[in-house]
């Protein structure tokens, strides 16, 4: 499965978008819906919810090496599994 998803956003990734679906889906459909539920909830909080979502994706990442290295016994065997899981 992961690498199923990993091709498929290559895929994606590579494969040009026409300007004119891009502009049809993001700009009139789901930016048009999500932008103002996103900005109201944004608007009842004294602070960044971007950050917020940053130090909790910091500290899963950092929680996520430190068990790495604890099962792994090695510095090397979880550098390579922290490289992948960010990779994919």
């Amino acid at each position: 499965m992961p690498l199923a998803l990993s091709v498929a956003a290559l895929g994606v990734a590579v494969l040009p978008v026409p300007a004119a679906t891009v502009e049809r889906l993001y700009s009139a459909g789901l930016y048009r819906a999500l932008q103002p539920r996103l900005t109201s909830l944004s608007n009842q909080v004294p602070f960044s919810l971007l950050d917020a979502a940053l130090v909790v994706v910091l500290a899963l990442s950092a929680a996520l090496v430190a068990r790495d290295v604890t099962r792994l016994h090695s510095a090397w065997r979880a550098t390579r599994q922290a490289a992948l899981r960010t990779i994919t």
